[in-house]
Parts: structure tokens; C-alpha cells; sequence
């Protein structure tokens, strides 16, 4: 019986917490006007583009319970992260054109998404580069590694004093999961098929726009009616009336980054100072000895580089090569320092 009251509360509040996440519900409760709107993309486009990658390390260990039974405890010795360093970057968001408020459609519903890109090949390799030395280093901290995730920063907030800058998981099926033991990944993959409906796009922001002065909304339009109805979980028909009197838009927030060939990076922290080994009970197989030292070795292959102009990104292929517009995109007007 209790077992049963308890599912039920749960099964509630997930379906709650799923109905509350719509489009329509974010966007009743971040009403705005067209300037905070454009606030927010000047915001966003200033902002510089940031890349890192996120990693753990553990091993188990067998103790004994008050029950004098022998149970393996998950113990974790490393949880880092680390950001990729490039040298310039350039914005390409399209500006947020959405045309004037009415009646007839008394609210626009805007969605950005952020795009977070090596500019061109050699910077891709170099992105590459730098996320398999990283898990190098992380996999040889202890018997077990968790999954690598990629993190890139995305802009939230509704008005110009919430804007702030945080990191969001930029692709779940790009994530490395090679490396993690069989309990840990059945663990991991049930709780993410869970949670997937929850944020299946994190680097998607909602922002809606009203009219200004004394433009008034449609009853249906009311924040605390939709919590209301959102709670008795009968909000359906009240977000079918909002969907089709709203507007839509799709902006995307681009940035792409760039490396310089003559002055490869290496200066990371988990070069430069790493975190040693764990070595104690629980670790099956002892680590190199390279990752013992007190600076790391990063690895890197020698290719060759060819210099192309960024105006004609999209035509030129090399074989045997990496093409980099470094040298023509630094002379560009909107070209900013990492």
C-alpha cells in the first residue's frame, strides 16, 4: 500500500515537472518586451564562446555492513574539467527580426539555440587534440572513468539584470561512454532515459515578447492560471489556445572559434599541474609512470597547415592538409580575442 502511495506521488510530480517544461509554459512566465529581447541578443552575441570538457575517475571497494554482509562501495577520486583554449572568435547569430505585436497574435514565442563551432579544420583537429589528451590523463587517475561530457556557454535569463552566462551539455550522443565499467553505464542509462524528456534540448532558450503600455493579454493567457491548471495536470486545451495564438521565431546564436597554427596550445591545467594518480586499495592495475610525474606530456601529430581565406570557406578541400583561415579571419572588424 505504501509502496503503491509512493509510486503514485512520484509518477505526479515527474509528469508535473515534464508539463511544466513546454515552450508555453517559459514562455508565459518570461513575458518581455522587444528591447529586453534585443538586449538579449547583444548580450549573447558579446558574449565569448567557451568549450570544455568534464571527466571522473573512481574505483570500488569492498567493505563490510552493520549486517556483517560484503558490499562494493563506488568510491570516486577525481571530478574535474577543463576549457579548451583557442585564439580568436567570431559571431554569426542571426538578429531577431519578429515584427511588430497585435491582437490578433498578442505574444511572440522566441527560441534561441547556441552554436558553438571550430571555425575551420585545423581548429577541429586541435578541439580533437585536446579532448583525447584530456581522457588520457583522466583514465589513468583510476581503475574506472565516468562519462566525458562536452559542455559549451549558452546565455539565461529574461531580463537585462538576470543575463547570465552558464554551461549546458552540448551533444548526450557525442559522449564517450567506452570507458565506463558495466554497472556504472546500466546506472548512467537508466537515469538518463529518465531525465531525457526533461531537457532534450539544453541549449535552447525561450523568450517571449508582449505589447508594451497598455496592451492587455487574453484571459487564457494568465501565468497563474497555468500553474493552476498545470497542477490539476488539465492544462492541454489552455496551451492549444496559447500555441495558436502565438507567433513563432528560431534564432540561432553562432559563434565559431579559431586556433593559431604557429603558436599551438598546451598550457592546460592538466599539464601543468595534474592531480596524481589514486593508487590505494580498490585500484586493480598500477598507472603509467608518465602520470605519476609533476607536469603531463601533451601529445600532438605534426600535420601539415595551408592558409585559406575565410570568404571562401565552404570551397576549398585539401588533401593530406588542415585548412586554417586564422591569418585572413584576425583581420576581420568582429574578430575578438579568446
Amino acid at each position: 500500500m505504501i509502496t503503491g502511495i509512493i509510486f503514485v506521488i512520484l509518477a505526479y510530480l515527474t509528469h508535473w515537472s515534464l508539463v511544466c517544461q513546454s515552450d508555453e509554459d517559459k514562455a508565459i512566465r518570461r513575458r518581455n518586451t522587444v528591447q529586453e529581447l534585443h538586449n538579449y541578443f547583444e548580450t549573447a552575441k558579446n558574449m565569448s564562446p567557451r568549450d570544455k570538457i568534464s571527466g571522473t575517475a573512481y574505483h570500488y571497494e569492498h567493505e563490510v555492513d552493520h549486517n556483517g554482509k560484503r558490499k562494493r562501495v563506488k568510491r570516486s577520486s577525481y571530478e574535474g574539467e577543463e576549457t579548451f583554449i583557442y585564439d580568436k572568435w567570431l559571431d554569426q547569430s542571426e538578429f531577431p527580426d519578429i515584427g511588430p505585436i497585435t491582437k490578433e497574435n498578442p505574444i511572440t514565442i522566441v527560441a534561441f539555440t547556441f552554436e558553438c563551432e571550430p571555425g575551420d579544420s585545423y581548429t577541429a583537429e586541435e578541439l580533437e587534440t585536446f579532448k583525447s589528451n584530456y581522457k588520457s590523463y583522466v583514465e589513468q587517475l583510476d581503475s574506472n572513468t565516468g562519462k566525458f561530457r562536452h559542455w559549451i556557454q549558452v546565455l539565461v535569463g529574461s531580463k537585462s539584470e538576470t543575463f547570465r552566462t552558464t554551461f549546458v551539455k552540448k551533444n548526450k550522443k557525442e559522449e564517450d561512454d567506452n570507458n565506463e565499467d558495466k554497472d556504472e553505464k546500466e546506472q548512467s542509462e537508466n537515469k538518463e532515459d529518465k531525465l531525457e524528456a526533461l531537457d532534450e534540448d539544453d541549449s535552447k532558450h525561450i523568450f517571449s515578447v508582449t505589447g508594451e503600455g497598455n496592451f492587455e493579454l487574453p484571459w487564457y493567457m494568465n501565468k497563474t492560471l497555468l500553474l493552476f491548471l498545470n497542477i490539476l495536470c488539465m492544462s492541454f486545451l489552455l496551451k492549444v489556445m496559447i500555441n495558436i495564438k502565438a507567433k513563432k521565431y528560431h534564432f540561432v546564436i553562432k559563434k565559431l572559434f579559431f586556433s593559431d597554427p604557429r603558436n599551438p596550445k598546451k598550457n592546460y591545467t592538466f599539464i601543468s599541474n595534474p592531480v596524481m594518480p589514486y593508487m590505494g586499495p580498490g585500484r586493480d592495475q598500477m598507472p603509467l609512470v608518465s602520470s605519476t610525474q609533476p607536469t603531463g606530456v601533451y601529445a600532438r601529430t605534426n600535420q601539415t597547415v595551408v592558409q585559406k581565406p575565410f570568404a571562401l570557406a565552404d570551397t576549398f578541400l585539401e588533401k593530406n592538409a588542415l585548412i586554417s583561415y586564422f591569418e585572413d579571419i584576425k583581420k576581420h572588424p568582429d574578430c575578438q580575442n579568446y
